[in-house]
């Protein structure tokens, strides 16, 4: 089976986005600075305005709008982790050609398993290789790595049913290595 396509900056961009949301890791860590930012927020505003002037005693109204503060930035967090993550791998791949990973894509189903040709040069993943499969509605992602995968539009298929047959492909081809099995993962 052959699939081509051009993959873009918002295609690595939309991995990148897919892989912290499903990542424990990531969801872990986002998790505590997300906490670590709603408690320190009150805490170093109170203390600015201590620093400042030391002789006003502080109204409860301030700790009440530093609590505000705390609380809306526990709720808006996640929007603004999201926006640094979309600005940082843009600005990322916006370094140099990148032409090994955008670009013109080709992607062969082999024996062994998958070549990849580019506007770069090509390379062969050998099925062994391919730690998970996972999906959403947009792409289908092959982890090579823990964050790192081959990422496919769905857009690259002519249908439905090429999807289900270049997934079946790397099912089986996956399930025939020593790994045990993949999961085809939504």
């Amino acid at each position: 089976m052959v699939i081509e396509y051009e993959r873009t900056i918002d295609d690595l961009v939309n991995f990148n986005l897919f892989h912290i949301k499903h990542s424990p890791a990531m969801r872990r860590q986002i998790f505590l600075a997300r906490i670590l930012v709603t408690i320190l927020t009150p805490i170093f505003s109170l203390a600015l305005i201590y620093v400042l002037d030391r002789n006003v005693r502080l109204p409860t109204s301030a700790y009440i709008i530093s609590l505000i503060g705390g609380g809306i930035l526990f709720f808006i967090y996640p929007y603004i982790n999201r926006s640094t993550i979309i600005r940082r791998t843009k600005n990322i791949l916006s370094e140099g050609t990148n032409k090994a990973i955008i670009g013109r894509q080709q992607i062969i189903t082999s024996e062994e398993g998958l070549i990849c040709e580019t506007n770069a040069g090509g390379s062969r993943i050998n099925w062994s290789s391919i730690e998970r499969v996972a999906q959403d509605d947009k792409y289908i992602f092959l982890y090579i790595g823990a964050a790192n995968a081959i990422v496919v539009p769905k857009s690259a298929f002519s249908d439905i049913q090429s999807q289900r047959e270049f997934l079946d492909i790397v099912k089986i081809k996956c399930d025939q290595t020593d790994k045990g099995g993949i999961a085809v993962l939504s």
